[in-house]
């Protein structure tokens, strides 16, 4: 019996304001068509319809976007992510639509969603299911939701289910995720545990994109678990000021044999409006070290708190944001403004309210940096 050999790539975030001036390199472009599937995560929306956000910010993408990613050689087109519903149900039937017969993943209406997409190739039945995690664009309450549009939630209840009765119709099932904390270099152990229970549901890969900077990833139970591509391509303009590793990326390679899935990581980097492979001594030697975290609880765990209290404060601003509250401790402009605003606008938001105390990642991260600031074993 031959030794049939399926290749998917899965690309992380992308987003660009003017697709146009971006493209990807021939050595990139050669390594995409060894593979037979090629995943992006198309990360917003077209800009159609009125605006569906908990605050002021949001993300579009030109109308050239979805050409682009075509004619790029991208053939599976993943829409689940954080920022799909920024312009509510028109934007994302119309990003949908866009893409005309191409294969769409993580959206629609509840039972579409709420259902693994099979594929057919080379004699074998290859599964796929999308999610986000708790954020405006996830339909997460059956009572209320059965009749909206939008994304999976990877914590429904019934997602273990969706899974486990998938695979027992499937070769292979691979869960793509949209969920964790930006800028972490590290998954947070919620996360971790979550995607191991993924896999103890019947996946066979599970590959995590949104922290916009590239995480480690390893095997667990045999089954290759990518914490964040990062950014393939997310591009605001030449203007625009990019957080740190923000142009680093990892194409999740997967390679389906017989008996299991082997995966590497080909990484890549952003530069000069280009993406291209990035083979660099230096770019080896961080995703070692991305990985070592995982590979040592000690190390991953006080790196994981390291995370933590470096960032926490983000999130209980935009929680203190929603309930017009604000820190005047420490004194500082930045307090000051903010509470003078409150006073005078009356800042109550209770969408921004609404989001942060829904979404588990900022609860994850509150939590641990409280547990840690306040010196408690409970």
């Amino acid at each position: 019996m031959t030794n049939t050999k399926i290749n998917i790539a899965i690309a992380g975030d992308f987003c660009s304001f003017y697709p146009h001036e971006n493209e990807i390199s021939n050595a990139l472009r050669s390594e995409l068509s060894s593979h037979e599937l090629r995943i992006v995560n198309f990360e917003g929306p077209l800009q159609i319809g009125d605006l569906h956000t908990a605050g002021s910010y949001f993300l579009k993408q030109s109308k050239d976007s979805p050409s682009w990613c075509l004619n790029n050689g991208f053939n599976i087109i993943n829409l689940a992510n954080n920022h799909a519903y920024d312009f509510g149900k028109e934007g994302l039937k119309a990003t949908k639509q866009s893409f005309g017969n191409i294969l769409t993943l993580g959206s629609g209406y509840w039972d579409e969603v709420y259902s693994v997409t099979r594929v057919e190739i080379s004699g074998k039945k290859i599964g796929f299911f999308s999610a986000t995690s708790a954020d405006l664009s996830s339909l997460k309450d059956r009572w209320t939701d059965l009749d909206k549009y939008g994304c999976p939630w990877i914590n429904h209840p019934c997602v273990n289910k969706v899974i486990a009765d998938a695979k027992s119709k499937l070769d292979y099932l691979i869960v793509i995720v949209h969920a964790g904390v930006e800028y972490m270099d590290v998954p947070l152990p919620e996360w971790r545990d979550r995607y191991y229970e993924l896999v103890d549901m019947g996946a066979d890969a599970v590959v995590a994109t949104h922290a916009h900077v590239p995480q480690g990833f390893e095997y667990y139970s045999d089954k290759p678990i990518f914490y964040s591509l990062g950014n393939f391509c997310f591009y605001k303009g030449e203007d625009e000021r990019y957080p740190e590793r923000w142009n680093n990326g990892i194409i999740a390679s997967l390679e389906i044999c017989e008996d299991r899935i082997h995966a590497k990581a080909i990484q890549t980097f952003f530069k000069n409006k280009i993406v291209d492979i990035d083979n660099s001594k230096s770019a080896k030697e961080y995703l070692d070290k991305l990985n070592s975290y995982l590979k040592d609880n000690e190390k991953y765990l006080k790196r994981v708190d390291e995370n933590v209290i470096n960032l926490y404060k983000k999130y209980e601003e935009w929680l203190l944001l929603g309930m017009n509250s604000y820190k005047i401790r420490p004194l500082s402009l930045r307090n000051v403004y903010h509470l003078l605003r409150a006073l005078i606008t009356g800042g109550l938001s209770q969408r921004v309210a609404l989001h942060q105390l829904r979404e588990e990642s900022t609860r994850y991260v509150l939590a641990r940096a409280y547990k840690l600031l306040s010196k408690t074993n409970l």
